[in-house]
């Protein structure tokens, strides 16, 4: 693909609870933000990411539990890839899931 401008890049991991709990799935999904980073300089990142239904309660703490990882640290490991969390707002799926939906612009 190349370097690119103005571009936005959606990733709509799988939520399956064993599709998320390993670091196999946490590799993937950073390694596909730190190369949309490198294509895209000045574009912009929306996911949704599994997280646990207390998402819904009130404002998200760095310790709710997203992709098997403290937001706090998550939040870390994309600021590692070169995005900033912009906005994280949680969507339910059912009774013992939900998402946030996380938008990421480029961290400089």
């Amino acid at each position: 693909w190349g370097k690119i401008e103005r571009c936005s890049f959606v990733f709509d991991p799988p939520y399956g609870r064993n599709a998320w709990t390993s670091e196999d799935g946490l590799d993937v999904f950073l390694g596909a933000m730190s190369s949309a980073r490198k294509m895209c300089l000045d574009g912009t990142v929306c996911t949704m990411l599994p997280s646990n239904p207390d998402a819904l309660d009130g404002p998200i703490s760095d310790k709710l539990q997203v992709m098997g990882l403290d937001w706090g640290e998550m939040k870390e490991k994309i600021a590692e890839c070169g995005w900033h969390v912009h906005s994280a707002i949680p969507v339910r799926v059912h009774k013992s899931l939900s998402r946030l939906v996380v938008l990421c612009h480029p961290s400089d």
